[in-house]
């Protein structure tokens, strides 16, 4: 049965190697930490390969409007 966040964040956008998601005020930590639990996850068939992940947050998708998280 796959997780369900719904109540914790949605998926607005997918873009070529990025998300745009939309987290509950409050509990971005939360919904990031599991994002990038499943985003760097090892990929058994690619010999363990994973990929490492930026995140941003912020309420514009802008340049400006977007910080590095921590």
């Amino acid at each position: 049965k796959a997780p369900v966040f719904g109540d914790l964040f949605w998926l607005l956008v997918p873009i070529h190697d990025s998300v745009l998601l939309e987290a509950l005020e409050g509990r971005e930590a939360e919904a990031i930490e599991i994002v990038k639990k499943i985003m760097t996850r090892k990929w058994d068939e690619l010999n363990g390969l994973y990929v490492d992940v930026d995140v941003k947050v912020g309420y514009e998708w802008t340049e400006e409007g977007m910080k590095e998280w921590r």
